[in-house]
């Protein structure tokens, strides 16, 4: 996952020491792995109150097949366009692509439900 840049209007160029115990510490420390964040980082969005997204990264990769599948469908479509009808080559890449995303979100479906549980 890509770490986060920072504001360059805002330089951080002042440290402030803080004390943990070494249980808070561990707990701080898995709670920044959850949202990809290194330690410090975590904790800076915490002190300034900003909202922090965990990221699924089973879902990640679902999104990153579907967009994928999503370049594929326009190629289809551009080429369509262009020649004014779908070959069948191109129908039958159509049909395999329209199976391989209802796979992918049925999969996340029943992901998500097992979640919910």
């Amino acid at each position: 996952m890509q770490a986060k840049k920072r504001d360059p209007e805002n330089k951080r160029d002042i440290r402030v020491q803080v004390s943990l115990s070494a249980k808070d510490k561990d707990k701080l420390k898995k709670n920044a792995e959850s949202v990809g964040l290194p330690l410090a980082e975590y904790m800076y969005w915490v002190l300034m109150n900003k909202t922090l997204h965990v990221q699924n990264i089973e879902f990640t990769e679902t999104l990153r097949l579907i967009a994928n599948e999503s370049d594929n469908l326009n190629q289809i479509a551009f080429t369509a366009n262009l020649t004014g009808a779908l070959s069948p080559y191109d129908a039958n890449r159509l049909s395999m692509i329209i199976t391989k995303l209802d796979h992918l979100i049925e999969t996340e479906v029943e992901h998500l439900k097992q979640e919910t549980k």
